[in-house]
């Protein structure tokens, strides 16, 4: 059976325009029964990676986040959001995303960081690896992922498969750049956990996607379409195709055909909602790539920025409070 995949236009991140478009999606789906249950604790996985606003698209975007936790209210779900950060803090990442505590109080939705580390087994094509992924997104019944889609000086492009690699606690995920920086190995660490936390739902934010030399340091492009699957792999092929990138460059869909998960041919995907040719653009500006593995130097480097940047969001709390 193809892999479905939902596409809907979204113009920007305005409250009607998010609700419009994610409503279009799930109902191309089969609705939001087909992934979520009245009282189930539903745990929302974005990508909040470090302190930027949306003008620099590095995050998911806060209020894309926030529609999706407004609908899963209305259904009855339990909701919660959360990450793992590379830089700052989750509740900062958040409220510079648009997801700020006044907006999660009036949803009834609480926002949590990942600091319970538990180790599990993981599955890859050399054998089970052990890892720890935060309890929090263990004990969730269902995962929806919200990842941002954005070029990756590492990875080349990113989305849906890497978004639950925040799942791995803190700086962990640097010291995975060093321990198991070999291209193959890394990713197929990541399709493990991947296949670990298995999100019932993908939705990409590709409003506004980032370009160039990402996942940080990127530049913006409005692209005006959110795409959904519960099929990871499916959703970033599909993405592949709307921003014109060779799929056979992208180390996470290798990855993924190595550990036979998901679909990672157009053959194998069915297109739902709006054309895809109707936003594929030609001229999307791909990254001048960097080595994957980390020095042992750059994964203390990466504390050393993550301590100053949390010690001055301390500073800045103190002082407004």
């Amino acid at each position: 059976m193809a892999a479905k995949v939902a596409l809907a236009k979204c113009e920007d991140y305005q409250q009607k325009n998010l609700h419009a478009s994610i409503t279009k999606l799930l109902e191309l789906l089969g609705g939001w029964e087909e992934f979520v249950q009245r009282g189930e604790r539903v745990l929302i996985k974005p990508n909040f990676i470090a302190p930027r606003t949306p003008e620099v698209p590095a995050q998911t975007d806060g209020r894309l986040v926030a529609e999706i936790a407004r609908q899963l209210k209305q259904i009855g779900a339990e909701v919660l959001i959360g990450d793992s950060t590379a830089w700052g803090s989750v509740r900062n990442n958040a409220a510079l995303s648009g997801l700020d505590q006044p907006t999660l109080d009036a949803l009834g939705v609480r926002l949590v960081k990942f600091n319970r580390p538990c180790r599990v087994t993981i599955q890859t094509p050399a054998g089970p690896k052990k890892v720890s992924i935060d309890r929090t997104v263990l004990e969730a019944d269902k995962i929806i992922s919200v990842p941002k889609l954005k070029t990756h000086q590492q990875l080349f492009l990113t989305g849906a498969l890497k978004n639950p690699f925040g799942a791995i606690v803190g700086k962990r995920k640097a010291w995975w750049h060093f321990r198991y920086g070999r291209p193959e190995t890394f990713t197929d660490m990541i399709v493990g956990v991947y296949r670990k936390v298995r999100p019932v739902l993908n939705i990409l934010d590709a409003v506004v996607a980032m370009e160039g030399q990402g996942p940080v340091r990127g530049s913006p492009r409005k692209l005006g379409l959110l795409l959904a699957s519960a099929d990871a792999a499916a959703v970033d092929r599909v993405a592949c195709e709307l921003v014109a990138a060779p799929s056979a460059q992208v180390p996470m869909l290798a990855a993924a055909q190595r550990a036979a998960v998901g679909a990672t041919k157009m053959a194998e995907i069915e297109l739902l909602g709006q054309d895809l040719q109707e936003f594929r653009i030609n001229d999307f500006l791909f990254p001048e790539l960097t080595p994957l593995r980390f020095s042992l130097l750059r994964v203390c480097r990466s504390i050393g920025r993550q301590v100053r940047i949390l010690m001055s969001e301390r500073r800045e709390n103190r002082s407004t409070e």
